[in-house]
């Protein structure tokens, strides 16, 4: 029994892009991917990342498969994408909730615990690091995209403690970044070290908090 589309599919024949109507301009490369991007983090929630197929992608953000191609060479290389923007939706939630006052140790802390609950709480997210992919996200975490997403909501923070003399001086920001990021993948995929919010809390007092602090910054 064929899939269902996972995205309505509106404006055209299934599977192909809508034609733009007399005088009307071709879809912004922006939109196109946008459209990528909600198919696919459709299709990843309904099927798991392993059995998405790339075809249901393409239906779903009403192109075909070769079309699809021509913007994402592979399923690797759009998942990124997907999670990059799942960062930075996360981001926007956050944002706006820890106002630069106050010790960095608890900013850190308190800013940390919250994008690892939201994580925790989030379903789809956790599917992103399901067992059976783990391999793949490990190494796309990595990445510039992902490390310059992430960053997009830590450097201020970051630049807040290292103007109160809190944050390590020998500890460049992307490095810092990278540390938070990693500690963040750690705690999402070993649930079984970490089963309820105060073992967590804890390891990150110690480890995230007690790494970036300055010998002379107080908590």
């Amino acid at each position: 029994m064929p899939r269902e589309s996972v995205v309505a599919k509106a404006n055209g024949a299934p599977g192909r892009l809508p034609r733009p109507r007399r005088g009307q301009a071709p879809a912004a490369e922006s939109d196109v991917r946008e459209r990528i991007l909600r198919s696919a983090a459709e299709c990843f929630k309904r099927y798991g990342v392993r059995r998405a197929r790339m075809e249901d992608i393409a239906v779903g953000a009403g192109m075909v498969r070769p079309t699809l191609y021509r913007y994402y060479s592979s399923k690797e290389a759009l998942l990124l994408d997907v999670m990059v923007r799942q960062v930075r939706l996360t981001n926007e939630q956050r944002l706006g909730r820890f106002p630069l006052e106050g010790p960095f140790g608890k900013l850190m802390l308190d800013a940390f615990m919250a994008g690892f609950e939201a994580t925790r709480r989030d379903k789809y997210i956790q599917s992103l690091f399901a067992q059976d992919v783990l391999l793949v996200t490990a190494g796309l975490v990595k990445e510039p995209a992902f490390v310059d997403a992430s960053a997009e909501f830590w450097e201020p923070i970051l630049d807040y403690g290292r103007a109160r003399g809190e944050l390590r001086p020998d500890l460049s920001t992307r490095e810092a970044v990278r540390g938070i990021m990693y500690l963040q993948f750690f705690l999402t995929t070993n649930k079984e070290f970490f089963p309820g919010q105060a073992q967590a809390r804890e390891f990150a007092e110690t480890f995230l908090v007690g790494g970036l602090l300055h010998r002379n910054g107080a908590r």
